[in-house]
């Protein structure tokens, strides 16, 4: 319970001073709009009193003062926020006859912030991300980290050259329910997905940067003609000098796919020895799927598959398998499926930060599925 307090707070001291990351500055001001709006929510309000005076009162020890009446308004809407999100206080939706979502359990299943994202150099020497606050560094093996302003991390190195730290390799791990902004030591940017990884040297080495990807990431590769830019995933070698590209390389998914936004991208399928099976080059709008050996080449919207990186999943004509997967992966939860639903799509926007109620009820009211959840399961039905 301390434990959820001090996270409440931690969010809040940001949000209130201006510090919040994007994603918890979105989070926050969703869910209390939409939990104002909700008259069909019923409250233990002694429960709700309590926690307010006890986060309230550690609060009001920091706040600076000379903040504005406007500020400490918005204070008095986030703690009420924080109060539903991070405190067990049990609620219920009423009956609602006409709707397809069967509730089996009362519980908030919002994505929130508890999981942490986890540094290990060379697998061990593992440092919480999460905690680290704006202005302040973390020095490991060479490397120099910050968070910045927008919630970016950001590795630069010191003055060492790449073979003192040849066997230092950095390793950025999410949890599920949790997206990060990673800056390279080359200026790179990747967006790393939900319960995801990158591996990477501090600092590159001269002549190549090389990174190893578990999972899904958006890149943002800074120009080198020098240096060229590798991504290994999973048998699949990504040769890049500079250019936008999403990689989604999940290892319990059957389906390796690449998908270029700007520039260009040469992709090399190869065995165990390194041997060459298949290979492509893709220009903007091109994307591959590799399954095993095969590999496909089609022209898509790019944009469609990067909308993780922003505040909503966009779905078009998506199988109802593809959308489960990102949901579960969001709010980590396990997909349970009782019949074969082989057929079903589903088109539309769901907002990343709507309880996950919400999203399912939108669902079941456009496709022939409704869904049942218990606990962190959701089961989904014809």
């Amino acid at each position: 319970m301390k434990n959820r307090e001090k996270s409440a707070k931690e969010i809040l001291l940001r949000y209130v001073e201006g510090k919040a990351s994007a994603e918890e500055i979105a989070w926050v001001e969703k869910y209390y709009e939409e939990i104002s709006n909700k008259k069909d929510i019923l409250i233990d309000t002694g429960l709700a009193d309590k926690h307010f005076a006890s986060i309230w009162s550690e609060v009001d020890k920091e706040i600076n003062p000379r903040k504005s009446s406007r500020i400490f308004k918005a204070i008095a809407a986030a703690v009420a926020l924080l109060i539903l999100a991070f405190i067990p206080i049990y609620f219920y939706y009423k009956k609602d006859e006409n709707t397809r979502l069967h509730l089996v359990e009362n519980q908030n299943l919002v994505p929130g912030f508890y999981n942490q994202t986890v540094l290990s150099i060379n697998g061990t020497n593992k440092v919480t991300l999460d905690d680290l606050q704006l202005g302040s560094e973390i020095v490991e093996t060479g490397a120099v980290i910050s968070k910045g302003k927008d919630g970016t991390i950001i590795f630069t190195s010191q003055d060492q050259t790449h073979d003192a730290l040849s066997e230092a390799f950095h390793t950025v791990s999410t949890p599920r329910a949790k997206q990060h902004r990673i800056k390279l030591p080359d200026n790179s940017i990747v967006w790393l997905n939900a319960n995801s990884s990158i591996e990477f040297p501090v600092p590159f080495s001269a002549s190549l940067r090389q990174v190893t990807l578990i999972g899904e990431g958006f890149f943002e590769v800074e120009r080198d003609l020098d240096r060229p830019f590798v991504v290994l995933s999973q048998g699949q070698q990504i040769l890049v000098k500079g250019t936008k590209f999403n990689v989604s390389a999940y290892p319990k998914e059957k389906l390796l796919v690449t998908t270029l936004l700007e520039g260009a991208v040469d992709l090399k399928i190869v065995d165990k020895d390194n041997k060459i099976l298949k290979k492509s080059s893709l220009e903007p709008n091109d994307q591959v799927v590799v399954s095993g050996a095969d590999l496909k080449k089609q022209h898509v919207n790019a944009l469609d598959y990067i909308d993780w990186t922003n505040e909503k999943f966009n779905f078009n004509d998506t199988p109802l398998k593809d959308v489960m997967t990102k949901i579960a992966r969001w709010y980590d939860v396990e997909v349970v499926w009782e019949e074969s639903l082989k057929n079903i799509t589903f088109s539309g926007s769901v907002s990343k930060f709507d309880d996950i109620r919400d999203v399912l009820r939108k669902i079941s009211h456009t496709e022939s599925v409704h869904f049942e959840i218990s606990e962190r399961r959701v089961m989904v039905k014809k």
